[in-house]
């Protein structure tokens, strides 16, 4: 009977000694962290318009090379969309600034030298892809982008 206590009472001991070494779960990084993370390269772009039953591609008309471009955001609220490693003849890197707004569900972007920003809605966010849409001027379409961290 001795021997059966003392077995228990190890079994106890160990159970509490493994579960007392987990390591708790990292805390989910916010949309800020998760966005400086990265370069961000574009795997898809399309319109998608209301009441049809396809999209309108657009990212299968760029030439290749613009498909390995990236962005970067940094911290203090700049980007650069960088050119990829193929380069089109007057392809150069873009400079602007960025914010997230509306409980970071809005990203906007603000080009250097233009006058509008884009405002992209986001739609879905994991720490390696991001999926944005932004109304288009056909009413109830929308310019979807999709991203990936690379």
């Amino acid at each position: 009977m001795l021997a059966f206590i003392r077995l228990g009472l190890l079994a106890a001991v160990s159970a509490f000694s493994l579960t007392s070494c987990q390591k708790e779960s990292e805390p989910t990084p916010s949309r800020q962290e998760q966005l400086v993370a990265y370069h961000w390269q574009t795997t898809n772009y399309y319109v998608k318009n209301a009441g049809q039953s396809s999209n309108v591609e657009l990212f299968a008309s760029w030439k290749e090379c613009q498909k390995d471009d990236a962005q970067k955001f940094a911290v203090e609220g700049t980007y650069v969309h960088k050119t990829g490693p193929t380069t089109c003849d007057t392809e150069q890197d873009v400079t602007g600034t960025w914010h997230l707004s509306e409980q970071d569900t809005k990203l906007t972007l603000q080009e250097a030298g233009w006058k509008d920003n884009q405002v992209w809605t986001i739609v879905s966010m994991s720490d390696r892809e991001i999926n944005l849409e932004r109304p288009t001027v056909i009413e109830g379409g929308f310019y979807v982008l999709q991203l990936r961290a690379i």
